[in-house]
Order: C-alpha cells, then structure tokens, then sequence
C-alpha cells in the first residue's frame, strides 16, 4: 500500500471490500417474573378525638411593589416593648448605583438589618430589577418591602412593624402639585 491508499483508508475515503458477517443464532430471551415487594405495614393508634380551635390563618399580603405606583396603605401594629439587653433594629440607608450593588444589600436584609434604599442615582431598568431582587430577598424571610417615597424603598425583616408611612408620602405628593 502507498501513503495515498493509506490516507484515503484512515479517513474512510477509500472504497470498502464487502465483508461477509456471521452472525450467529440468538438464544431465546427468558422473561424474569418481577416478585411483589412487601413493605412492612405501620401500626397506628388512635386516640379520643380532641376539640381544637385554630385562628384562620391571615391573609397573604402581595409582596410586589411597582417603583412607579403609590404605596399601599400600611397597617397600624402596636408596637411591642423591647427587653433590656435586646438589640436595637439597625436601618441601612443605601444610594446603589447600579445592579451589580445588590448582593451587599441583600446580605444586609439577610442579617435582619431594615433597608432604605434611594434609587435616585440608578436608571429606571436597573431600579426594577433591584427591587424584583429584593422582593424576592424579603419574600424569603417572610419581611415587607414598602415604597416610603419618590424612588425610595423600605425593606424590612419579619419582626419590624412600619407606621406612619402614608402620610409622610401623601405629604411629599402634596407639596409637588
């Protein structure tokens, strides 16, 4: 054989030879009866029937919050007395100029610390994803995100109660009219 017959062999260009296969007869397949498992059956007592009375659990509030929209009217909580020796809630304020800032928010939300958040110096596309963001971040931890102005947000962690929200921005609207 010369390199050329070789080449065109390696990269299957030649012509093939016929080849004769054999193939041999195929022994019947056996069929295998699957056998039924038993799972061990678990005994269960069963006690008087005891009265209980259960609250109806409360209604999910929607969590989604456009930047563009008035805020929802926030319900009064009273607020409970603090124990001596515990901490006082900590609220960040925080001017994000772009998206790639949120992780250091979030890690904030994620340590029960109350976020205010000033959206002034971000563009609107980058505002929504970061509040998509932290929506979801307070979804998580049961907390409430809250528009308390002009492109400015409150998020909170599950314990913090906000009051008086309402008016302070029905009082900020008023004065731009």
């Amino acid at each position: 054989m010369n390199i050329l017959s070789k080449f065109t062999d390696f990269f299957g260009l030649s012509e093939e030879e016929d080849m004769e296969y054999e193939v041999e007869a195929a022994a019947p397949a056996r069929t295998v009866q699957p056998t039924p498992q038993v799972t061990p059956k678990k005994k269960v007592t069963i006690s008087e029937p005891q009265t209980s009375y259960q609250k109806a659990a409360p209604v999910q509030e929607e969590k989604v919050v456009s930047i563009h929209q008035n805020p929802r009217p926030v319900q009064q909580k009273k607020a409970t007395p603090r124990v001596k020796g515990e901490p006082v809630v900590k609220i960040s304020i925080l001017e994000p100029r772009n998206y790639n800032e949120i992780q250091s928010i979030a890690k904030r939300l994620l340590n029960n610390e109350a976020v205010l958040i000033n959206f002034h110096k971000v563009e609107e596309d980058q505002a929504r994803r970061i509040v998509d963001f932290l929506t979801g971040t307070v979804y998580a931890q049961d907390g409430d995100i809250t528009r308390v102005g002009d492109e400015i947000f409150l998020c909170t962690p599950k314990d913090v109660a906000v009051e008086g929200v309402q008016a302070l921005y029905d009082e900020q609207v008023a004065f731009e009219v």
